[in-house]
């Protein structure tokens, strides 16, 4: 008798500890772990696109392509001596329009940021220039180092019935201390009637600790064409902070042009404030209008 009664008293007991305990071990059971969450990734599959001299655009384009109906329909005609091609914050005169998606296709090999999805657009078509007889160049803003901030021309070549790769003309980006700047000017330099490149390229490292420059460097190049050819002229500039330093091309002929060209330096600031229209600006340093 007594061990049946010792036996209830421990059953009673046991009983009422799990009934104190059961709201606990529900509060414990309903907790999540204390672990962070994991983020959604999402697995993109990239085919990498053909090489650019495999792509259909330097091989063979019809002159009434959907691609060439687009440009000529959403760029505007820049006619002037002389072009200025610049890059900086945008909206500016190379704002553009963003040219169909679906072109994106046959862009990819000289653009590959566009294989990937975007939701702002990545390409915008802005002037068109007639550089000669047969050849129209079209100016581009594309993909640059952080955003569409580069301009490159695009010539289609109606004898040919092609585009050319492109050419880049401007481009503009910084970054801890490292400063690039890239302009290009479109003119007639030898007097043949058909319209040459001049491209300016600058760049600086600053040590941000003391501000001090590092290094800096200024280059000049001039891009013309023969029988269909482009062919680059001159190349790289002399090195540390030098402030008017031009690379000569070895021909007399070409000597002489450079430095022609070399007076269009005195352009490479833009004014501020542009009209909505290109309109031209005489420099008063140098023969060439800057188209502002």
């Amino acid at each position: 008798m007594l061990l049946q009664t010792v036996s209830r008293g421990h059953a009673q007991r046991a009983w009422a500890t799990a009934f104190l305990l059961l709201p606990l071990a529900s509060i414990v059971w309903g907790q999540q772990p204390d672990t962070p969450r994991r983020p959604k990734v999402t697995i993109h599959v990239v085919t990498p696109p053909p090489p650019p001299a495999d792509t259909p655009l330097v091989h063979h384009v019809a002159p009434d392509a959907p691609l060439l109906v687009e440009l000529n329909q959403k760029t505007q005609l820049a006619k002037a001596e002389t072009v200025f091609v610049f890059s900086r914050g945008f909206p500016d005169v190379y704002e553009g329009q963003p040219i169909d998606r679906r072109f994106y296709d046959v862009l990819q090999p000289f653009y590959g940021e566009l294989a990937f999805p975007m939701k702002e657009p990545e390409v915008f078509a802005t002037y068109r220039v007639a550089l000669g007889d047969t050849r129209t160049g079209y100016l581009l803003r594309v993909p640059g180092m952080y955003q569409p901030s580069a301009i490159d021309l695009w010539v289609y070549d109606s004898r040919m019935v092609r585009f050319e790769p492109p050419l880049q003309l401007a481009e503009a980006y910084g970054d801890a201390g490292a400063e690039y700047e890239l302009s290009g000017w479109l003119v007639d330099l030898d007097g043949d009637g058909r319209l040459d490149v001049v491209l300016r390229q600058q760049t600086s490292y600053t040590r941000m600790e003391t501000d001090s420059l590092i290094s800096q460097s200024d280059s000049l190049w001039i891009v013309s064409w023969a029988n269909g050819v482009r062919t680059r002229h001159g190349g790289g500039g002399r090195g540390a902070v030098q402030k008017t330093p031009m690379a000569l091309g070895s021909s007399g002929r070409w000597q002489t042009i450079m430095r022609r060209a070399a007076t269009c330096h005195t352009c490479t600031s833009p004014p501020k404030t542009f009209p909505q229209a290109l309109t031209l600006e005489r420099c008063q340093q140098t023969p060439f209008a800057a188209v502002t």
